[in-house]
């Protein structure tokens, strides 16, 4: 399956999630199982089982966690549809979906040490303006940056650094331009 499918796949799933996204949570279950114990995905998943034998364990499993009707449908989906190991694929596309529709954006911001928090706060304030959406920070500390910081998402990259202004200046025929 392509990562245009995956993504078109998950942009459906998170319409019809509701508003718990219960859905997504147990999607992250049967993720969770399949990652810990392969051998559940492989059965699910082993062509030399018969489809109906494989359907069985498959609601069965649900049943033992008490998978919710809606949930079910969704989840029933993926499986009779698509293979179950690309759930972790899915369940990243759909999140990032869902930070889509609530108008919130991802964002990496690099920093050359550990801020407190509230100057973290006031980057964080800094770029909600900048951008004009929420934002979901994530901070990782780069010392190569001097002083300031960097903001990267998909969308965006605003180099707010003494090391990003330095690249800027050129030097050119023995002269600073």
């Amino acid at each position: 399956m392509k990562k245009t499918e995956i993504r078109y796949l998950a942009k459906e799933i998170a319409k019809n999630l509701n508003k718990e996204n219960e859905n997504l949570e147990y999607l992250k279950i049967f993720s969770s199982i399949f990652e810990k114990r392969p051998v559940v995905l492989n059965l699910l998943s082993n062509p030399m089982i018969p489809y109906e034998k494989r359907e069985e364990v498959f609601l069965k499993a649900m049943d033992m966690l008490n998978v919710p009707k809606a949930s079910r449908a969704v989840i029933f989906s993926l499986f009779k549809n698509y293979s179950l190991g690309l759930l972790p694929q899915i369940i990243f596309e759909i999140e990032k979906e869902l930070l889509k529709i609530k108008d919130v954006i991802p964002i990496n911001i690099y920093i050359p040490l550990d801020f407190d928090e509230n100057l973290k706060e006031k980057i964080i304030i800094f770029l909600q303006k900048k951008f004009g959406k929420k934002l979901l920070p994530n901070f990782e500390i780069k010392p190569e940056i001097i002083g300031g910081f960097e903001a990267i998402s998909e969308s965006y990259h605003l180099i707010a650094s003494i090391k990003g202004h330095l690249k800027t200046l050129r030097f050119k025929e023995g002269k600073w331009v």
